[in-house]
């Protein structure tokens, strides 16, 4: 398997093929064309909106922060706590050099995210 296998597209692929349904039963629980769902699964539309991925995750069965993670968007829950940093985090983009910005932000990031997997459970 390829990087590209667990993309969007191939991850709705094998979820519909899985649960063997036709792109008409998506069609018909989503009200999304044939067509476009056709190449989202193909891989030529890679970052449907918010509310798409709404209407195709129970078609597909998928959670819908599965399908925001593969369609590289930022749950909102996420966005609004990395809004509420303290400054002093923010005031060190402008001190830090690339790298430890970089590492700084994966760090946060990583806090955030096992922050919100507490707190759903």
């Amino acid at each position: 398997m390829t990087e590209g296998d667990f993309g969007l597209g191939p991850s709705l692929r094998r979820a519909r093929q899985d649960a063997r349904q036709s792109l008409t039963a998506i069609r018909s629980q989503t009200g999304l064309s044939t067509s476009y769902l056709s190449q989202l699964e193909a891989g030529q539309i890679s970052r449907p909106g918010r509310d798409k991925l709404a209407l195709l995750a129970p078609a597909y069965g998928l959670s819908y922060d599965l399908l925001m993670t593969l369609a590289q968007h930022t749950p909102r829950n996420e966005a609004r706590l990395m809004a509420k940093l303290p400054a002093f985090i923010l005031e060190a983009s402008e001190v830090l050099g690339r790298e430890e910005w970089d590492l700084l932000q994966t760090m946060v990031g990583y806090l955030v995210k096992k922050k919100l997997a507490t707190s759903e459970q």
